[in-house]
Parts: C-alpha cells; sequence; structure tokens
C-alpha cells in the first residue's frame, strides 16, 4: 500500500555506459575466489564485480557504485506464471548491469516496460569496496505498494549508501494477481500456493547470501526493511520457514495491518470468481495460463475490495504456515531485533478517502472498521466524535490510522517483545500541513524518489542514521530510544509530535487486540 499520488517512476539518475576495456587504470583488486571478499574495481564512472554467477559491469555516480537490472529469477511467463520463481544460473560474457530491468506488471494494463519476465535486482555499494572494504551491513529493501503495484527501480538510496557506507539491495517481486493469486487448480499441482511474490523474494534474498561478498557485503548481517506492504511481507517472512537464516535483523514500516492472514479458502473464492470473469469457465490451468497479460491485468480488479483477484498473503501451510496474529503470540516466529513503526497520521494518504469528503463518507468508513474490530458503529462514533475534528476527512483520518495501522503494531511489538528486541518509533513530519505525515511518508526521506526531495534533509540524514545503525548493531544507536517493552510501551519519537502518548493518541485502548485492516477496506 502507498499513496497513489507519488508516481511509481523513478528517473534514472546516471547515463548507462558500457564498461571500457583496454588500459584504463583500475583501482582495487580482482583476485581471489569470489567467497572471499569484495572483487571489484573502478575505472573512471565505470565498475565491474566477479560474482560466483559471472562478471558484472556497472555505474560508478561519485562514492556511489551501482549494479542494475541484475536477474536472480528466470521469467515467469507461460508455463512459468502462478508457479514458484525458479533461480537464475552463470553467465559467460560480462553482463551489463547499468539499467533497470523490466518492472514486474501492476494495475489493470500493460504499462510501457512491463514484463512477466522481472525478477531483477540492484546492487548499490560504497567505491571504498574496490579498496578492499568488506563485511559491511547489508540492507534489503522490499517496496510498498498493496503488493499489487511498485518497482525496485522506484527507489534511490544512494544518500543511504553515501552518508552511511552500507550495501543496499533492491528488489522486484511478482505483485498483484500474478504474484498472489490463489486457485483449486493451480493450488493443486503440489507447489507452494498463493504467495509466489514471497517466494520471489526469498530467492532475492538467496541470491544476496550467496553473492553479496563481492560487492563488499557481509552475508552474515543482512537486514530487510521495507514499508506497507514490503512491511507486511517482512513480517511474513519472520514466520516463513522458507526465509530462515536469510536476515538477521528488520525494519517494519507500517506493515502490521493485516494480523489476520486470510486462509486459503478465502483467497481461493477470489480467484475463482477470478478465472469466471476472465472467460475460464471450466477453472482450468491451461485456461488461465494461456490467457494475455493484458487480459489478466483487466480482470484482476481492484486491491483490497472486493473486485480483487488476490489477498495481500495467504496462509497456505507451507511458505505462510499460520496467521500472523497466532504466529507471534506463540512465539513461532525468527527471533531478529525488530524496529517497527508507523507514521502519525497514516489515514492521512489513504486513496479511498479524499479531502472534501461528508459526514456520511465518514460514518462508512466508521462502519467499515466497527465491522472487522466487532465494535458496535455507535460506539466508533463515540470514540472518534466529529466536532472534535476538523472536517470529515480528517476524523476518518484518525479511524483509519488507528485501527488499521497504529494499534496493529503497538499489538504486534507487545507479544514480539516478548521473545526478541524490539524498537518502536512514531514518525510525524512537524508539518501544519494537513496532508502531511501520511502513510509512507517515513519512505521519502530514507530514499531519493521521483516525487519529492525531502531524503536531502536534516530528518532524512538523521533518519539513514538510525535505519543503519540499527542494522549494524541491532539497536538504532541513540540513547534515548530504548527497547520496547510490554511492560511501558515506549514508542520513539522521530519528530515533534510524535510518541507523546502513542497508546492513549491513537484510541488502542478501545480497539484492542481486533484492530486491523478490513477485508474490503477500499484502501
Amino acid at each position: 500500500m502507498r499513496r497513489s499520488r507519488r508516481g511509481f517512476l523513478l528517473a534514472s539518475l546516471l547515463v548507462a555506459v558500457l564498461l571500457a576495456s583496454g588500459g584504463a587504470a583500475l583501482i582495487g583488486f580482482g583476485g581471489g575466489e569470489p567467497d572471499d571478499g569484495p572483487t571489484v574495481t573502478i575505472s573512471g564512472a565505470e565498475a565491474k564485480a566477479t560474482t560466483a554467477l559471472g562478471a558484472m559491469a556497472g555505474l560508478r555516480s561519485g562514492s556511489v557504485l551501482s549494479f542494475r537490472g541484475v536477474r536472480f529469477g528466470l521469467s515467469t511467463e507461460g508455463e512459468r506464471r502462478w508457479r514458484p520463481p525458479e533461480p537464475s544460473g552463470k553467465w559467460t560474457d560480462t553482463l551489463t548491469a547499468t539499467q533497470f530491468a523490466a518492472q514486474c506488471p501492476s494495475g489493470n494494463s500493460v504499462e510501457k516496460g512491463a514484463s512477466e519476465d522481472c525478477l531483477f535486482l540492484n546492487v548499490y555499494a560504497p567505491e571504498n569496496v574496490a579498496s578492499g572494504s568488506r563485511d559491511l551491513p547489508v540492507m534489503f529493501w522490499i517496496h510498498g505498494g498493496a503488493n499489487a503495484s511498485g518497482s525496485a527501480s522506484d527507489y534511490d538510496p544512494s544518500l543511504l549508501v553515501q552518508q552511511e557506507g552500507v550495501v543496499v539491495v533492491t528488489t522486484n517481486y511478482r505483485v498483484g494477481v500474478l504474484g498472489f493469486l490463489a486457485h483449486p487448480a493451480i493450488d493443486g499441482e503440489g507447489h507452494p500456493a498463493a504467495n509466489y511474490g514471497l517466494l520471489d523474494q526469498q530467492v532475492a534474498l538467496r541470491w544476496v547470501r550467496d553473492n553479496i561478498r563481492a560487492f563488499g557485503g557481509d552475508p552474515g548481517n543482512v537486514t530487510v526493511f521495507g514499508a506497507s506492504s514490503g512491511g507486511l511481507n517482512i513480517l511474513n517472512h519472520m514466520m516463513s520457514p522458507g526465509s530462515a537464516g536469510l536476515f538477521q535483523k528488520a525494519v517494519v514500516q507500517s506493515g502490521a495491518y493485516q494480523p489476520d492472514t486470510p486462509a486459503l479458502s478465502a483467497s481461493q473464492e477470489r480467484g475463482i470468481a477470478f478465472a469466471d470473469r476472465i472467460g475460464c469457465a471450466d477453472q482450468s490451468t491451461g485456461c488461465l495460463r494461456g490467457k494475455s497479460l493484458a487480459d489478466v491485468l483487466a480482470n484482476q480488479g481492484k486491491t483490497n475490495t472486493a473486485s480483487s483477484a488476490f489477498n495481500q498473503s495467504s496462509v497456505d501451510g507451507d511458505v505462510i504456515p499460520q496467521t500472523q496474529r497466532s504466529a507471534f503470540r506463540q512465539g513461532k516466529f525468527h527471533r531478529v531485533p525488530v524496529m517497527q513503526g508507523v507514521t502519525r497520521f497514516e489515514g492521512r494518504a489513504i486513496p479511498s478517502q479524499s479531502p472534501d469528503m461528508s459526514a456520511r463518507d465518514f460514518d462508512d468508513v466508521a462502519a467499515n472498521y466497527a465491522t472487522t474490530a466487532s465494535r458496535a458503529l455507535s460506539k466508533v462514533l463515540a470514540e472518534y466524535p466529529l466536532d472534535r475534528y476538523p472536517d470529515p476527512f480528517q476524523a476518518a483520518s484518525a479511524v483509519v490510522t488507528d485501527a488499521a495501522f497504529a494499534c496493529p503494531a503497538l499489538n504486534s511489538n507487545r507479544v514480539m517483545s516478548v521473545h526478541t528486541p524490539v524498537f518502536a518509533y512514531e514518525f510525524d513530519e512537524g508539518s501544519a500541513d494537513p496532508a502531511a505525515s501520511g502513510h509512507y511518508a517515513d519512505v521519502e526521506y530514507l530514499f531519493q524518489v521521483a516525487w519529492t526531495a525531502k531524503a536531502e534533509s536534516e530528518m532524512g540524514r538523521t533518519m539513514r542514521h538510525h535505519w543503519a545503525q540499527f542494522a549494524r548493531t541491532g539497536s538504532p544507536g541513540d540513547s534515548t530510544w530504548r527497547p520496547f517493552t510490554s511492560q511501558d510501551g515506549y514508542v520513539h519519537a522521530i519528530g515533534s509530535g510524535a510518541g507523546k502518548d502513542f497508546n492513549g493518541e491513537h484510541h488502542c485502548g478501545f480497539w484492542g487486540a481486533q484492530s486491523a485492516i478490513p477485508a474490503n477496506s477500499r484502501i
């Protein structure tokens, strides 16, 4: 999930060049086996890395090296559609890794640059790896977009790499109905079901484990970080058997909104309806895989509505063994240090809401969340009286913030902190803008993105330092940022207005343990 008004394409900041050959002076070293340490060389604006899979040519911009469009999985077209990803193999010629590769298809039409052959990742490293720096923390970014949209190329981590000396990997993964369809015929083929996008991420993480030393990274110190559905995916990785040992720390940004992971049967009902819509009345795998990409996208519906052909994740018993709620309560998860937080006004950026919404619109939002949390509508309206807010939009935003994001994060922090170190935060831009500090706003301070330049601010610098320190040590590194415990519920404030009375401000006593995003939230 993410704000729709922020575009998805990040303009390229570097000119694509081919690796020069010949007598140019090289900085660094290239000897030894790839697993022994970094094998990066630099010549002017060109960089080369030698991995166990083969050599690749990338780019140097300032003090940052980038290797873009690196294949980690084979194409998922044709008969590979709705199957687990297959890792890519070795190559012989030098791989040109100077441009982003195809993004995974999303939306209801085929966009330019999108293809089902989209399993590519990007590696960013500080230039000092060419001088022998090694065992650097690795930060693996999983983008948001409701598991329905987005691309690795939307996010430029150069400031994070340059400022903090970490290695950053951004990855594509299948989204929408191509990444998360559940259907009885496909699920009965004997392979893991429904969570193909999550499986893509696991293959990318294995690629990092096996190859990141060539770029100066430490495969034993990998931090997964992601926002919105990226955060949701990280929580799912924390309980997925196939993710064991692939990361050592986790940062979850606004991702705890689906503690009651949908059952496979519920997701299959959506898949059956999708097959009917697309003209596969026989519900056969041959018909479904034989449909064009354009037909598939045109019939996948709108995410998080009754029309959607998929849920953002499903309990398939294999990739995701049980719901997040039950796994974290029972301590059945990979017990790595966790940093988890939300923005103070998440609901302000939810596309289903509008600043000119009416009181009746607010009542509809309140009713939706009342049903999900088993609360009487009258009690929700009494808890959020309209006369307490400037307008119905702000009232509705408060309901969405509290019930879908803030309180589920608090609940999961409470149960996880019994078993592993947890650091909680709340982000507030400190702006009087009524649209500020909404869902995904904290991401804008970590990465350079096409829709804003906020990452270059002092707040951006501070946040990147905390995130990188957590990646290095398992602690954000600020003496005022003490661990969260279920006893004191400490939430660190990022920004002037955040964190002061988290439980009270977000009405978590009212919402209780049942807070979550509704199944048909229109988000």
